[in-house]
């Protein structure tokens, strides 16, 4: 890993691309509520929280935070497979845990499939919890002709 990596904001004029790309080759699912339009919605909606990592001009991390207004949200954090084991994920952890300090949130939260064994021990290591008896239900708002997983996941990798 290049010690060049810059982290920054997110910038919906030019990083989509490569942030969906880094995302599916991560195994990350991508559904309908990932559009370029509603990214960049959010990404306005939670200034300083979806973050891009590059080296260089090449994205080869990112992790999109969210705010309800008493918790941030981790979604889609990946990391390259030539940048793992680096550091990278728990610097945008870090960056992202400074931010919901600064903004007197009370926790952090994600979800992450049973399977994803590694990114389990990743969280846990960084002593995340797993909270129990918690099931994950969602109530779609409408269904789009658009996005990776308009029918469902194809491959369940990521968190």
């Amino acid at each position: 890993m290049s010690d060049a990596v810059t982290i920054t904001a997110y910038d919906p004029a030019t990083d989509y691309p490569a942030v969906t790309d880094l995302w599916r080759r991560s195994g990350l699912a991508l559904y309908p509520i990932d559009s370029a339009a509603r990214l960049a919605r959010t990404a306005a909606a939670n200034a300083g929280l979806f973050l891009v990592a590059r080296d260089g001009a090449r994205v080869v991390g990112a992790v999109l935070g969210t705010t309800d207004g008493r918790a941030l949200w981790v979604q889609h954090l990946a990391v390259d497979a030539a940048y793992r084991r680096h550091g990278l994920g728990g610097r945008l952890l870090d960056i992202l845990e400074a931010e919901a300090r600064a903004r007197d949130l009370g926790a952090m939260l994600l979800l992450v499939l049973d399977e994803n064994t590694g990114a389990i021990r990743f969280y846990e290591r960084r002593g995340w919890l797993t909270a129990p008896g918690v099931r994950f239900m969602v109530h779609p708002l409408r269904e789009e002709a658009s996005g990776d997983a308009a029918d469902g996941p194809r491959e369940r990798n990521g968190s």
